[in-house]
């Protein structure tokens, strides 16, 4: 029998102050120009979701799907915060995890449509002192072909502050851990928050800016994404979902995840809101983040040394003893891009990136045959969250028209 369970978890592993909240005009399923087909496809969508709350997945779920260019329609069900008894809404703000590094691409790309890096540019360009620097490239820790273990995968040095990856110049202790590199750049693929904390120090040297204020400058601003940003101690606010990891118990499954000291900066660390993911997924399908000749390169699968796809399994980097499960039917291709995941479902194409950390499991994907988005978000981490639905979940996105 194919085990699918195990191939949506390494499809879910691809994805580690007072906020604005706007008055939203929330479309309700009845109140659409839908077409009656897409309609119950919604229904279906919505009815899915609520599996999660019955079979106690996750405390609660909260989703935004835009088809075309109709009203984007939300969906909450369950609590964002089980101690406080507070539902779920679409204003809660939810740690998104890796979702983090599509913007983290982004912010790469405009600066290469800017003239101000190229995706052949080496790593001792930035960091003159870190290992196989003159071999690593933009385009290896875009696409995780560089060889570079996540750190936490490594003995990383004794003067490591707490508040690594978010402190100032992690590379200095990036490059000083032992262990760090499974293979020559280039020659895998293997999934690396690494590559992607690099990343974000890339963009702080070459804009000149801090990390989140370009964001918020090139991507948040120009968007209107007024409830996304960078986690940290301090800006907690009521609108904030709790985290929670599953328990063995069906009574009461849930309690309070481990909290981080520092989130993982720029290849997991911030928080948002279902809306303001839609309107991330619009901005870069319309060409108001860039050109679309680069929005394409981003979500084309990447390639390895040899010149083919990272979609093939022979490319991906596993342990020795590991067996690579079967892949489900309903997958016929399955692969990293340079930002985003790429994979055709059911016969048709499925732009994503999921998100996964303590007390959260969250995914974004966008269908362009019927130029759909949705963004889901629950706030249980594995095994909870919304991988008990997922494969239904892709079934409905392949059939709206």
């Amino acid at each position: 029998m194919c085990n699918a369970n195990n191939y949506i978890i390494i499809a879910l592993l691809c994805g580690l102050g007072a906020c604005k909240q706007p008055a939203k005009e929330t479309a309700s399923l009845e109140e659409t120009r839908i077409s009656a087909k897409n309609q119950r496809l919604l229904e279906e969508l919505d009815s899915l979701s609520q599996i999660l709350i019955k079979d106690k997945r996750t405390p609660g779920v909260t989703y935004g799907i835009q088809i075309g260019d109709n009203e984007p329609v939300y969906q909450s069900h369950g609590y964002a915060h089980l101690e406080r008894q507070e539902k779920t809404t679409e204003q809660n703000l939810f740690r998104i995890a890796s979702i983090t590094k599509t913007m983290t691409a982004i912010s790469i790309f405009q600066l290469i449509e800017a003239k101000k890096l190229e995706l052949d540019t080496r790593l001792d360009a930035f960091f003159p002192d870190f290992p196989r620097g003159d071999s690593i490239t933009v385009y290896h820790l875009l696409s995780h072909t560089s060889g570079i273990k996540n750190w936490y995968e490594t003995q990383m040095p004794e003067e490591t502050p707490q508040d690594f990856p978010m402190c100032q110049t992690p590379h200095q202790f990036i490059q000083d851990a032992k262990g760090m590199f499974l293979f020559e750049p280039g020659e895998y693929f293997y999934y690396s928050n690494t590559g992607y904390v690099l990343l974000g120090e890339i963009i702080e040297k070459v804009s000149g800016e801090e990390y989140e204020p370009y964001l918020e400058e090139h991507i948040f601003e120009p968007l209107q994404m007024e409830n996304t940003l960078m986690e940290k101690q301090g800006r907690e606010t009521m609108k904030w979902a709790e985290g929670y990891a599953v328990k063995d118990s069906l009574e009461n499954p849930f309690t309070v995840a481990d909290t981080y000291y520092a989130m993982p900066y720029a290849a997991g660390g911030l928080r948002s809101t279902v809306g303001d993911l839609l309107l991330l997924m619009k901005g870069l399908n319309s060409g108001k983040l860039m050109s679309m000749d680069m929005r394409n390169t981003m979500t084309n699968y990447a390639k390895v040394n040899s010149g083919v796809d990272v979609s093939d399994k022979d490319n991906i980097y596993f342990p020795k003893d590991f067996v690579f499960p079967e892949r489900p039917d309903y997958l016929s291709i399955y692969g990293f891009g340079l930002g985003f995941l790429r994979m055709d479902i059911f016969g048709t194409t499925a732009i994503w990136h999921g998100g996964g950390i303590a007390g959260f499991q969250t995914v974004l994907v966008h269908m362009p045959k019927s130029n759909t988005t949705l963004a889901l978000f629950t706030n249980a981490e594995m095994p909870g969250g919304y991988g008990h639905i997922w494969e239904a979940v892709q079934r409905v996105l392949a059939k709206i028209e």
